[in-house]
């Protein structure tokens, strides 16, 4: 008599910052199992008995099969992605091989649905947004790397198996580049803000998109009027996203200085930590604050009807990051 498999969701990734939160909701919001999928070891148990870690390289063929057919995996959440901007580009190699070998897997167990965790970065245009599903402008090799792997999901799977989830900048509880950069420079008044009032960002709080995430993957990929779906918040102006979290942390303030003035300085920052002296602001970041990247997020949030109260999950976040003790002494709490 054959054996049983658990029917099971599948997440790669799942140890990383929005992979952690999305192996959560899931748990919470469904009955199958959750089947968690990371390099990196698992630091303790998560102590729900629907959820089950494993530590692995996806590339690994041999092991991904045999996660494969341990379970009847109805659908895969495809994470799993070296995320870091500005490094070289034989780093990002690894994106495009993870995401084949999941491909291959998904085709060989015949997986109803595959949703591929991609980036906003694969079209970056100032005051532009994509003319369509395949128009492509990326300016890192992070970006290129993704494009990469959409073309591999589109050539590979059925049209009705996949969806490609495009996050933007995504903050929350656990986000540590969050806590320690834009949080940490707010609270010690470090931050520098343009004082043009039009610019605006997407930001997507991590609760907010793993909502999105599981509400688009609920519908029949065949009924949805797109294949790709970006994940965000409606924008918001810097200026008042920051208030949110100088109310939240009692302390803290972004100074303005003029759109230009602030691009110098972001070059400036960078030759300084090209030798070794660290500064506020880089040239990345100068630019992303004094430049209007709008997102087509109308289909996602028609779709999904998801609001972030901002005074909360600043709240949230705030009270998570206070929880570590360097933080909170480095901030003076």
């Amino acid at each position: 008599m054959a054996k049983i498999q658990p029917k099971a969701i599948l997440v790669t990734g799942g140890r990383g910052f929005i992979g952690r939160r999305l192996v959560e909701y899931l748990v919470n919001c469904q009955s199958k199992v959750v089947v968690s999928l990371d390099l990196l070891p698992t630091e303790r148990p998560y102590g729900h008995s629907r959820q089950i870690d494993i530590e692995i390289d996806i590339r690994d063929r041999k092991r991904l099969r045999e996660v494969f057919s341990r379970f009847d995996i109805s659908t895969v959440f495809d994470l799993a992605s070296i995320t870091a901007v500005r490094r070289p580009r034989s780093e990002y190699v690894s994106n495009v091989e993870m995401t084949q070998s999941m491909l291959e897997c998904v085709l060989q167990f015949d997986v109803e649905k595959y949703v591929f965790y991609s980036t906003q970065l694969v079209f970056r245009k100032e005051g532009a947004m994509p003319a369509s599903e395949e128009d492509y402008y990326p300016i890192d090799a992070y970006g290129e790397s993704k494009i990469q792997s959409e073309q591999r999901v589109r050539g590979l799977l059925p049209h009705n198996r996949w969806l490609i989830l495009r996050p933007t900048y995504i903050w929350g509880e656990g986000n540590m580049r969050f806590r320690d950069g834009f949080l940490y420079r707010l609270a010690k008044r470090q931050l520098i803000l343009s004082t043009s009032s039009d610019v605006v960002r997407h930001y997507g709080y991590v609760g907010t998109i793993c909502a999105q995430t599981v509400e688009l993957a609920a519908y029949p990929f065949a009924e949805l009027p797109s294949r790709i779906f970006y994940l965000s918040d409606q924008p918001i102006s810097m200026g008042k996203f920051c208030e949110y979290f100088v109310m939240a942390l009692g302390r803290g303030r972004a100074w303005r200085v003029p759109a230009p003035m602030l691009r110098a300085l972001g070059s400036l920052g960078d030759l300084s930590t090209a030798i070794g002296i660290s500064f506020p602001i880089s040239k990345l970041q100068s630019d992303e604050m004094t430049r209007w990247y709008p997102v087509p997020m109308k289909a996602t949030l028609d779709l999904t009807k998801t609001t972030t109260d901002y005074r909360l999950a600043a709240d949230a976040v705030v009270a998570w990051a206070l929880t570590d003790p360097k933080f909170s002494h480095r901030i003076g709490c």
